[in-house]
């Protein structure tokens, strides 16, 4: 007897009249926050952009190069400041903290010296990716007043008690006053040297040094025209010079 099953045509499957083919939904999926769906540590290398971000004119081919490569490799999500951090429990909290400072790292070998100089001379948080990658964004769009106005608001809020020694404190005031000059602020290096005195005064281990240097600058003659931004740096490389030899900021740990 013939089975007669073998001679019937196979089922046809239903098949989606109407297939979803849009990839670009795919990639801007919203996430919880910047630790899901992130790469295994150590499964990528990451090539620096050259040339390297220095003129305002070629931001948005920096940031256009940096979104399309960190995204090819699931990293993307790091250097966007709307999508929230893990909470420091979440289980993928460790890789996310590894891979966005590494990022991090990425983006300022992928700027200029100079500008990774000025955007610490700013003050701001760049600890991981998307903090730096907001500042880079923000400092490189700034121009004229509002530029200006950000890095004298920094430069005048400076204080020794947001650094754990007076080195940091002193390498933060002459990044922040570099910025300043760079901006064409013109402020008084007489200005700059007394912001830097006033606050280190107030540090026990380095008071009488600082009258000392206090001292030296009452005589000078109209010092807002006579101080100069070498006096600046030669008087901050003094103080620097002193710290060290007497172990200064060791004594405060």
């Amino acid at each position: 007897m013939t089975d007669s099953s073998s001679s019937q045509p196979a089922a046809v499957q239903p098949t989606n009249r109407n297939p979803n083919r849009d990839w670009h939904a795919k990639q801007d999926v919203a996430v919880a926050d910047q630790a899901v769906d992130l790469p295994e540590i150590g499964s990528l290398n990451l090539y620096k952009i050259t040339p390297p971000l220095k003129e305002r004119t070629d931001l948005d081919m920096w940031i256009d190069q940096v979104e399309k490569t960190l995204r090819s490799h699931k990293l993307h999500n790091l250097v966007n400041k709307e999508i929230p951090w893990p909470v420091v429990d979440d289980p993928n909290g460790d890789k996310w903290r590894t891979l966005s400072l590494q990022v991090r790292i990425w983006l300022s070998s992928s700027i200029d010296h100079g500008l990774m100089q000025e955007i610490n001379g700013r003050g701001n948080a760049t600890d991981f990716a998307d903090e730096l990658f907001d500042e880079i964004k923000k400092h490189m769009k700034g121009e004229g007043h509002g530029a200006l106005k950000a890095a004298m608001n920094s430069f005048r809020k400076i204080s020794r008690t947001q650094f754990a020694t007076s080195e940091d404190f002193i390498h933060a005031l002459k990044l922040r006053y570099k910025t300043l000059c760079d901006l064409e602020g013109r402020i008084p290096p007489y200005y700059a040297l007394q912001s830097m005195l006033s606050e280190l005064i107030e540090v026990p281990e380095l008071s009488i040094f600082i009258i000392v240097k206090d001292n030296e600058l009452s005589a000078v003659q109209d010092p807002v025209h006579n101080i100069t931004t070498i006096d600046f740096y030669r008087y901050s490389t003094a103080i620097l010079d002193f710290i060290k030899s007497s172990n200064a900021d060791s004594l405060l740990s």
